[in-house]
Order: structure tokens, then C-alpha cells, then sequence
């Protein structure tokens, strides 16, 4: 760690939670680019940590967001949970419940947790099979966003989906899903649009190199221009430059402008997305007024 000077990145919140005292300690700037647990600027803003900062929505964020779109076009009364049970998705179940619980005071949950890396999920899938819920709501990330959905589809769980966290939010998933994955409602987070002049030509390259685009790279390819634009107007690598330049940060990003709350050290975002999946592809639902196609309800 004596040779590190800052640091971007990291994809589990689970392990960044395990990590973030090191990086504090050692006096390492280090922006976090994929971990969603609020757990984090929580954490940040309770014990005023100085060198950590985030350019993730949260699962509050994201849960919210979820919550209100199902709530608006399934109004569910019972909702069956599957999650991985890790800080971050247990996170976002809990705002889940909460954020619909408003707007339908009566709702009821089951709810079945998974360990991280679990991808046979055919014991969880078989009972929500026999409760029948108005919405399945799945939780998780890794392999498990491939191997849920075939399992879904051949154990006939006739009940709608709504997606939230790891793959199913990338283009690829959507894609390589299909058709079992159809009229799904799954994340999108971040609209593959022209949010600053930095937007498109950044997707173009990624998907020319790799084939597809995820929204993963673009959070990170974020944090490493706030990262390096905190060490060109801090002048040096002096660890407490970086940081008072880093809170000070306004520029714009792939997914719009780059700035840092002063507490939390978490990027505000102003709209998150919310796709239903046709024909093998995200198309935007929620927020409603901002939709690119009629929500269509899964029909058994």
C-alpha cells in the first residue's frame, strides 16, 4: 500500500466494506465506482472519513426507483423476494418494502435469501412457485442473472419479474436472455443517451472493443476522470490535495455531470431508469413520463 497512490474501481460492496478502513488509514484517495450499499456513505459520513468517495448510486437509489414502477403498473398485493444475501441487496430489499409499503399499506412479503455465488436456485423458485405472488421480485448479481431466468422459465413460475442489481441491467443479459426473459422489468439505472458530449462516443468505443456496453464501465471510466482531473488541479499527489480538489470536483462525465455531496462523498444522480424487456432489449418504463414504450403486463 506504500506505493499506491489513489485508487478507482471495485464491484462488490460486500468486499469494499472490508476494504474502505484500509484505504482511510493509509491515506489513499479512492473512489468507489460500482458498490451500491448504503452501508458505504453512510459509513463515511458517521465516522467523517476523509479519503473515500463513490461514484454508485445506491440501492436506496435504485430500490426507490423499482418500488414506485411496480408499484405503478402491477400494484401488487403480495410480492415474493429473491436476493442474494449480501450488505448491498439486502439494502435494497429493505428500501424496497418500505417504498411500495407507502403507496400500498397492505402489501405482504415472503421472502428467500441466497448465499453470494449460489446459482441453483430451484428450491427458492419451487416454493414461490406454490405461493402464487402478484411479483417476483430477484435480487442479486453474478452467473445467478443467467441461471434465475432459465429456471424460472422451465419451472413455469407464473408470476411476473422485476430484476434489479449485478447483469440485469446490461444489454447483454437482455439480449442473451431472450426470449424467456420477455416483458420482464428489469433495471437500466443510466439511459444509453447523449447525457454530455462525453456519452456516446464512450459507449461507440466500448461496444466497437468488447461487442456490448455496460453501464459498470461507464460509472468507472467516471471515476477515473474525477480521479485524475482531482490530481491535475491538486498539482501533486499529496494525498489531501487530491481530496479537497476531488470536493471541489464539477465536470462532466459519461453519465452526466460529476460532483461530490460534501458529507457523504456520494455522486448525486437525478433520474434513474427502469426498462421492461422486449424483444431481447431494455426499453424505458419508469420514470413514466419519460418512457419509450407502453408497459405491457406479463399475462399467465
Amino acid at each position: 500500500l506504500d506505493k499506491i497512490n489513489v485508487g478507482v474501481g471495485f464491484y462488490s460492496s460486500y468486499a469494499f466494506l472490508r476494504c474502505m478502513d484500509i484505504f482511510e488509514k493509509y491515506k489513499i484517495p479512492y473512489i468507489t465506482t460500482v458498490t451500491t450499499s448504503d452501508r458505504i456513505p453512510k459509513k463515511i459520513k458517521e465516522q467523517h472519513m476523509k479519503y473515500i468517495f463513490s461514484t454508485s448510486p445506491t440501492a436506496s437509489d435504485r430500490a426507490t426507483a423499482m418500488a414506485q414502477c411496480v408499484a405503478h403498473y402491477y400494484n401488487p398485493k403480495s410480492v415474493a423476494i429473491l436476493s442474494m444475501n449480501d450488505e448491498a441487496s439486502v439494502d435494497a430489499v429493505t428500501v424496497f418494502k418500505n417504498a411500495i409499503k407507502s403507496s400500498i399499506p397492505e402489501i405482504s412479503f415472503s421472502e428467500y435469501y441466497v448465499d453470494v455465488g449460489v446459482s441453483d436456485f430451484t428450491p427458492e423458485l419451487t416454493a414461490i412457485k406454490g405461493e402464487k405472488p402478484d411479483v417476483l421480485l430477484i435480487v442479486m448479481g453474478g452467473a445467478g442473472c443467467w441461471s434465475v431466468v432459465d429456471q424460472w422459465y422451465e419451472l413455469e413460475v407464473k408470476c411476473p419479474v422485476a430484476a434489479m442489481f449485478g447483469s440485469f441491467m446490461d444489454p447483454k443479459w437482455a439480449k442473451e436472455t431472450s426470449p424467456k426473459n420477455e416483458l420482464w422489468i428489469a433495471e437500466i439505472v443510466f439511459k444509453k443517451a447523449p447525457a454530455t458530449p462525453l456519452s456516446l462516443p464512450f459507449i461507440e468505443k466500448f461496444e466497437r472493443k468488447y461487442g456490448y456496453w455496460t453501464r459498470a464501465a461507464s460509472q468507472t471510466y467516471d471515476g477515473a476522470l474525477a480521479m485524475f482531473d482531482a490530481i491535475k488541479r491538486a498539482g501533486s499527489l499529496d494525498p489531501d490535495a487530491i481530496v479537497n480538489a476531488l470536493l471541489k470536483t464539477d465536470i462532466e462525465g459519461v453519465l452526466g455531470r460529476i460532483t461530490f455531496d460534501p458529507e457523504t462523498h456520494k455522486r448525486p444522480y437525478p433520474t434513474l431508469y427502469v426498462g421492461q424487456i422486449k424483444n431481447g432489449e431494455h426499453l424505458i418504463i419508469w420514470p413514466e413520463e419519460l418512457k419509450e414504450t407502453e408497459f405491457e403486463p406479463m399475462v399467465f
